[in-house]
Parts: C-alpha cells; structure tokens; sequence
C-alpha cells in the first residue's frame, strides 16, 4: 500500500514539520505513528511551557 506522502513532490514535503504537543504519552506516539509515514518530522512536547521552548 502506498502512503499519501508517496504522491508529494519532494519538493514540497520539504519542512512538513509538525509538534504534537499532549501530557500523554500514549496518545503522543500514536499520533506521531500516523504522521511519520505521511513524511512528516514530528517533535513531540508533554506540554504547553515545553512546546513553547520547542
């Protein structure tokens, strides 16, 4: 099966940078387990003071 960011020019998946920003864990690395196969460079923060030093 082909991943959506297969069909995206190289081009334009440069700097398809997202942060996940959530206090659980769990639901941080399974939202981050949808987004990198899509070609997205997840940073993830446990929280909002961390997510702004991010």
């Amino acid at each position: 099966m082909q991943s959506a960011a297969e069909n995206i020019p190289p081009s334009t998946r440069a700097g398809r940078k997202i942060l996940i920003v959530d206090d659980d864990r769990l639901n941080r690395r399974i939202l981050a387990g949808i987004l990198e196969p899509e070609g997205f460079e997840v940073t993830e923060a446990d929280s909002g003071e961390k997510a702004v030093e991010l």
